[in-house]
C-alpha cells in the first residue's frame, strides 16, 4: 500500500495557519506513482467498473481493501502522462481527499492535517481555512464531512473483510500475467475464494447478505477482470 503522495503532512493550527489557504490542484500528477489506494465498500461498485479491488492488512494488522491502478510500484496506469485521470475511469476517495488527511494526535484522536508539499497549499490565494474569527471556514467544514464519512466508511469496510476472513473466505492471491513478451506476478493481495463462497451454508451465506457484505463481495470478484485491463494500459 503507497501513502506516497503526502510529503509533508502537518496538522493545521488555528493560530499557525489562520492564513492558509488552498487553491484548486489541478491534474492528479500528485497520484502519478501510487500503484494502489486504499477504497470503502461505499465505493465497491463504482471502482469495480475500472480498477481491481483486492484485500491485505496494514503493519498494524487491519485488514484493508485496495483498488490497483498499476503492475509496478511506481506508476499509476490512470494518470495520464500531462496529470489528467483516464476519462471514464474512476478516481477513488482516497485521491480526491488529498491534500487533506486525517492522522492520529493524543492517542486515537484524529486531527485535520494537511499536505503542505503541494503549491496548493499557501497563503496568497484559494479556500480559505479559517474565517475571520478564526473558526473553521465553510470550505473547511466540508473538508470535515468529506473525512467523517471516509473514515465511518473505511471501518466499516475494516469490518466486511474481518467477517469475510472468519468466515475463512479470504486467501492469498497472485496475479499472472505476460507484459510485452515477459512473466509479470503480482503478489502480497487477498481475494476471496469462490468455492468457500459457494460452499458456505444457508445461515453463512444469509449473514453475509444482511449485513451486505454479499454484495460488495460480488462487486469484487467482478472487479478482478480489470487486471486484464492494467495490462492493456501498460503496454499502450
Amino acid at each position: 500500500m503507497n501513502l506516497g503522495i503526502y510529503k509533508d503532512v502537518r496538522i493545521i493550527n488555528r493560530e499557525e495557519d489562520k492564513k492558509l489557504k488552498v487553491a484548486p490542484i489541478e491534474g492528479f500528477s500528485y497520484a502519478a506513482d501510487l500503484r494502489d489506494c486504499i477504497i470503502t465498500v461505499s465505493e465497491f461498485y463504482e471502482a469495480a467498473k475500472s480498477q481491481p479491488i483486492v484485500f491485505a492488512k496494514n503493519e498494524q494488522g487491519e485488514f484493508l481493501a485496495l483498488a490497483l491502478m498499476g503492475l509496478t510500484t511506481d506508476k499509476n496506469l490512470f494518470v495520464n502522462e500531462d496529470g489528467t485521470w483516464r476519462a471514464g475511469e474512476y478516481v477513488p476517495a482516497f485521491v480526491r481527499r488529498y491534500p487533506f488527511i486525517y492522522v492520529a494526535h493524543d492517542g486515537d484522536k484524529l486531527t485535520l492535517s494537511i499536505d503542505h508539499d503541494h503549491k496548493a497549499v499557501n497563503k496568497r490565494k484559494g479556500e480559505a481555512l479559517f474565517d475571520d474569527e478564526g473558526e473553521a471556514s465553510e470550505y473547511t467544514n466540508r473538508v470535515i464531512d468529506f473525512l467523517n464519512q471516509y473514515q465511518q466508511a473505511s471501518l466499516h469496510t475494516q469490518a466486511m473483510i474481518k467477517m469475510l476472513d472468519d468466515k475463512g473466505l479470504l486467501e492469498d492471491a497472485t496475479a499472472k500475467m505476460v507484459q510485452n513478451g515477459e512473466p509479470v506476478n503480482l503478489t502480497g493481495f487477498m481475494r476471496v475464494n469462490e468455492e468457500r463462497l459457494s460452499a458456505l451454508g444457508n445461515s453463512e451465506v444469509l449473514d453475509l447478505i444482511k449485513s451486505g457484505a454479499y454484495k460488495w463481495v460480488v462487486a469484487h470478484l467482478m472487479s478482478l477482470s480489470n487486471f486484464q485491463k492494467l495490462l492493456t494500459y501498460s503496454e499502450q
